[in-house]
């Protein structure tokens, strides 16, 4: 755990892998959960996951930040994470079946991308496409989403609220389909999205000046990578 010469908790904290995924991260986390005030995850997306025990009660968790789980604690999935809403959603069902509240504990940054359904249909193409030159990629639809939010053509959170989504979804959804041949339905998916928006809104923050009101008020902050272990609580 990082601490500052006197020994005292430093205000913020990173937690980085160094190798590929599943080198204790999620320990660690478990551990600064019990010190810190804010968990943040500030990359990667649902190919990411960790099984977390309370009290012989299992959690899978892919886009949810752990320190969750600790009912002190607030959560932000950050600007630079890629955020596939049915699965986020899935998560949060899992939170209320097993009686989690997190109502004002959770935030998600309006500037954080968006995977979509196609974005997995064509991680797969591509994958297919490569032989034996294959990534071995989850299909998850992570690359084809970050591709986009380099390329700055993505759609991120907050747009879901902008009367141009629509247009802006079915252009990506067309550039997609002139290079990897398939079906979607892109009415169908603009309908579906209205609804999520709705799910989604009392959750969405500007993440960046949220971090530095918590910084400002002397909050301590942790952040960490894409990928976790197992967390034994």
């Amino acid at each position: 755990m990082a601490s500052t010469p006197n020994n005292q908790l430093s205000q913020v904290v990173v937690v980085l892998g160094s190798q590929w995924g599943d080198e204790g991260k999620g320990k660690i986390v478990d551990v600064l959960a019990q010190e810190y005030d804010v968990c943040g995850r500030f990359n990667g997306g649902s190919n990411a996951g960790h099984t977390i025990f309370v009290n012989d009660v299992k959690f899978a968790f892919h886009l949810m930040p752990s320190g969750i789980l600790n009912p002190k604690m607030e959560c932000v999935i950050g600007n630079g994470c890629v955020i596939h809403l049915p699965t986020l959603f899935k998560e949060l069902q899992q939170l209320d079946e097993k009686n989690v509240k997190y109502e004002g504990r959770l935030f998600i940054s309006d500037r954080a991308h968006l995977v979509f359904d196609f974005h997995q249909t064509i991680d797969g193409l591509n994958e297919l496409s490569l032989g034996g030159s294959k990534i071995g990629t989850t299909r998850k639809g992570i690359g084809p989403a970050y591709i986009e939010k380099m390329n700055r053509s993505g759609i991120r959170i907050g747009d879901l609220s902008s009367p141009e989504f629509p247009d802006k979804l079915k252009r990506i959804v067309l550039t997609a389909q002139n290079r990897f041949k398939f079906d979607y339905n892109i009415d169908e998916e603009i309908t579906k999205y209205a609804e999520y928006a709705q799910r989604i809104a009392p959750y969405i923050v500007d993440s960046v000046d949220y971090i530095n009101q918590k910084y400002k008020e002397g909050k301590k902050n942790f952040t960490r990578g894409s990928k976790c272990g197992h967390v034994r609580y």
